[in-house]
């Protein structure tokens, strides 16, 4: 019996290194913990608004990619032009993502207007979209995506949203938030491109 005992400890003892070896490797190492994924807070309704070059543009044309949005108009001396300057660095670090600024005062921003603001910030057509329309439109998307009606356009949000490929909202992003563009940058790798 102690023969057999003294056979089997150099055995035991391999055994017992490799596996402590392995289990040495498996604690430097660990597996990256998966992101959560991100909640949906609302969904964008259907709509069809008037862009800057007089195109129409619905949620449809949105579809498939994930696209932010914010709220403004041309004639706020607040925090719109702000809010206009960080959209115009998200362009430009968010090569290929769609944007999208929505008018709170669409009796006065109309399509010409809209497009000399629009050059204020060099804003690509094709990749950064102005949008006016009837009123009624608007304050629907801005209630369900739970920003302030617009019947007062000095009363509007000054967020950022994140809006997935299916038209459903993904993240609010405070424009006041010195780390929302890594933040977006984050999520919207999350929502997928």
């Amino acid at each position: 019996m102690e023969k057999r005992f003294l056979k089997t400890l150099p055995l035991a003892a391999i055994l017992l290194a490799v596996l402590g070896a392995s289990g040495i490797f498996l604690l430097k190492e660990p597996a990256p913990k998966p992101l959560p994924a991100l909640p949906i807070y609302a969904r964008v309704p259907d709509f069809v608004l008037t862009e800057r070059n007089g195109r129409k543009v619905s949620l449809s044309d949105l579809a498939g990619r994930p696209w932010i949005a914010d709220f403004v108009f041309t004639r706020c001396a607040g925090i719109c032009p702000m809010m206009s300057s960080k959209m115009a660095g998200l362009a430009k670090e968010l090569k290929g993502t769609q944007l999208v600024s929505f008018s709170v005062d669409p009796e006065y921003d109309s399509p010409a207007v809209l497009t000399e603001y629009a050059k204020n910030y060099e804003a690509d057509p094709v990749q950064w979209l102005f949008l006016t329309g009837e009123r009624e439109t608007l304050n629907r998307i801005t209630t369900s995506l739970h920003m302030n009606k617009i019947d007062e356009p000095m009363m509007h949000s000054g967020s950022f949203v994140l809006i997935d490929a299916h038209g459903a909202v993904r993240g609010y992003y405070g424009s006041d938030d010195p780390e929302f563009t890594e933040k977006l940058k984050r999520d919207i790798s999350l929502v997928g491109k």
